[in-house]
Parts: structure tokens; C-alpha cells; sequence
């Protein structure tokens, strides 16, 4: 029976295992700790609150268990984030909300999903170098009547890879991805300075 990406009865980190069903071998023993701080600010008065935050995250990496050619170790995925915002009460506009936001978030290593062919293109993963979001958000919420409120969400978002030298895309042909090595099932390109996906 072929393998599949939900088939969780073969141990895949066993390198007998792997070795068996042709795979890559791997560093199982791969660990990855950290401590991420976070400092916010804030400023409150009745009906209105005012912030400012800035924090980090971190995500672990991981592995393409069943490819061939990019198993992993995947490198951790981390992100600076900056944000200042408000939340505000409308006296004025019948009772209503009004929140807001601007951001800009910084990734390193961000994990980006790609199609593998070296498996019938079942999704995998894979590191870019950095990616930059910025943007701003607004929601506004206006009471109508008892039990009927009018809202509205808005935000505008430019989201890029500041450097993706090496961006695994799939080869299409004919519509179709290619997956035997003749064709060309894969190509590798600079997407530094195109949007993200997603």
C-alpha cells in the first residue's frame, strides 16, 4: 500500500524504517528551546483604552517525514511583532465601538508551504529567508435597534518576502504538476520582494 501524508502506522523517524522505504535518513534527536519576551503599554480612561506592544514568538521546526529531497530538519520560524492600537466607546454614534490598529511584523525563517513532487505533490514545507507584514485594521460597530447592530471590518494588508532566494515552485505542464524527473517536476526561483502567499 502506497504511503500517505495521514498515515500515521509507520514510524517515519526509524532510520531502519527509512532506509527500507528508500527515504532520506534524519536527525531525530532535533530539539529546539527558547524564551520569547513580550512588553506591552497601555493607556485607560473611561471609554477609551490606548496601547502599545511589542513581542516576540517562535515556532518550533519541523520535517518533511515522507520527501525525498527535503526531509528537514526545518529551521525555526520567528517573528518581531510591533503594534499600537485603540479601543474606543461612541457616545456620539448611538453607543458604538470603534477599534483600531497598526502593525508590522517581522519574520525570520518563516515556514512557507510548498507542493512536493517527489510525492505526488503532497504539501510540505519550507524555510524562506525573511518576510515583512504590515498593515492597518479597523472595526466599527454601531447599535441600530435592540438586538441589531451594524458592523464593519476593514483592513489593508501588504504582506512580502524581503528575501526568498531559493523558493521551491512547482513545474505546471499542461496544467498539470509534473511529477517525473524528466519533465522537470520542480523549479527553483527568487521570490524575494513578491507578496506572501495567504
Amino acid at each position: 500500500m502506497p504511503l500517505t501524508a495521514q498515515d500515521f502506522a509507520t514510524d517515519l523517524l526509524d532510520p531502519a524504517v527509512r532506509t527500507a522505504m528508500g527515504l532520506p535518513t534524519i536527525d531525530a534527536s532535533k530539539s529546539w528551546t527558547t524564551t520569547k519576551p513580550k512588553a506591552t503599554f497601555q493607556w485607560e480612561n473611561p471609554g477609551q483604552l490606548l496601547y502599545a506592544s511589542y513581542s516576540t514568538a517562535f515556532k518550533a521546526g519541523s520535517y518533511n517525514l515522507i520527501s525525498v529531497g527535503s526531509p528537514g530538519p526545518l529551521e525555526p520560524e520567528n517573528i518581531k511583532a510591533y503594534e499600537v492600537g485603540g479601543k474606543h466607546d461612541l457616545p456620539f454614534l448611538n453607543d458604538g465601538h470603534l477599534d483600531w490598529a497598526v502593525f508590522y511584523y517581522n519574520y525570520s525563517n518563516i515556514q512557507v508551504n510548498i507542493q512536493d513532487p517527489g510525492v505526488g505533490g503532497i504539501a510540505a514545507s519550507q524555510n524562506a529567508a525573511s518576510s515583512i507584514s504590515r498593515g492597518i485594521d479597523l472595526d466599527l460597530a454601531v447599535p441600530i435597534v435592540r438586538n441589531l447592530t451594524a458592523s464593519i471590518g476593514m483592513e489593508y494588508l501588504d504582506a512580502r518576502y524581503e528575501s526568498f532566494p531559493d523558493a521551491q515552485v512547482p513545474n505546471i505542464v499542461d496544467g498539470v504538476l509534473a511529477t517525473a524527473t524528466p519533465i522537470g517536476y520542480e523549479k527553483s526561483v527568487n521570490a524575494s520582494g513578491n507578496r506572501a502567499e495567504r
